[in-house]
């Protein structure tokens, strides 16, 4: 972006994580790409595509072709349902000695990682453009997890109290284990370690781009608690992670971020991706919005773009 080292955090929010496809676009049009990247959930499917080097554009005619059945594979069928019943009956009564297991999540997410794997490969993090982090949380030990390229792996460590730096994986096994909401997707097992999503640790991942050595960070926060009543068990416990993580994700920005992008996405559910068009919207409205006051911190005028000053989005209340 500038003689600065310029970090973009892109943070976790389920179907609103489409509007960083938005501030993508319109920072890419003004000329202002990132020299880091980070991502957490949803904001790391997005990081990775763009690290890769995917324009913007065909970043949003992916998003345009993504459906919920697309990462929709419940863990509990009916045949699942009938021999979890058979099971714990067996169980209760005697008959067997074996334990009946619920899952772990409301979905395999086997689906949501074939989705990635499909647009990454087997890309690796020598294989990216740009540096790129990605939050994952271990859940034995309630650490952050940081997918990262190996040179950066020190620093993230010294910085990050107790993180551990994965550099070997591959990038669909990063995004996989950095959306397993707790309760919705399966934890992602990789190695000795069972991954979940790295809400759990920074949802707005803008500490491991300073450890990254990002001079100035530009973060987007998309996640808020829902206001309208939940209807599914997914919703529930989506909302309910947007509450648990809101606090620690103000404190973490207020501490690390220079510029806070914040799109007015519509209130929309987890897996709603016929409104994606919307989301990617509200991505460039925000992005435009703060554009004059970001290419001020930069050092360029606004009126090389025609613009007029503006100041970041306050806080939600």
């Amino acid at each position: 972006m500038s003689g600065s080292v310029v970090g973009l955090a892109l943070g976790g929010g389920g179907i609103r994580g489409l509007a960083h496809v938005g501030v993508i676009q319109v920072l890419a049009e003004a000329g202002l790409e990132p020299d880091l990247l980070a991502g957490t959930s949803m904001g790391s499917l997005v990081a990775a595509i763009y690290a890769l080097g995917w324009s913007p554009g065909a970043m949003e005619e992916l998003a345009f072709t993504l459906r919920r059945e697309d990462i929709y594979d419940p863990t509990l069928r009916w045949q699942d349902l009938v021999s979890l019943a058979v099971r714990l009956a067996a169980s209760f009564y005697g008959w067997s000695r074996s334990q009946a297991r619920p899952p772990a999540g409301l979905l395999r997410g086997d689906k949501l990682e074939g989705v990635v794997r499909r647009v990454t490969g087997d890309a690796r993090w020598r294989d990216l453009r740009r540096p790129l982090a990605i939050m994952a949380t271990d859940i034995a030990s309630a650490c952050p997890v940081v997918f990262a390229p190996e040179a950066f792996g020190p620093s993230i460590a010294s910085h990050l109290q107790g993180a551990a730096v994965i550099s070997d994986a591959t990038l669909a096994e990063a995004c996989r284990s950095s959306t397993a909401v707790p309760g919705i997707f399966t934890p992602r097992r990789l190695g000795a370690r069972l991954l979940v999503d790295g809400g759990v640790s920074d949802n707005v991942p803008v500490a491991v781009l300073r450890a990254m050595g990002a001079d100035m960070v530009v973060a987007v926060d998309v996640a808020r608690p829902t206001q309208r009543e939940a209807e599914a068990l997914w919703e529930v416990i989506a909302a309910s992670f947007a509450v648990v993580t809101e606090a620690r994700v103000r404190e973490q920005l207020s501490r690390h971020a220079d510029v806070v992008i914040r799109p007015m996405v519509p209130d929309l559910s987890l897996l709603d991706f016929d409104h994606a068009a919307e989301s990617i919207q509200a991505g460039r409205e925000a992005a435009r919005a703060i554009l004059p006051d970001l290419i001020l911190r930069l050092g360029r005028p606004p009126q090389d773009l025609g613009l007029t000053t503006a100041t970041a989005a306050p806080p939600p209340a």
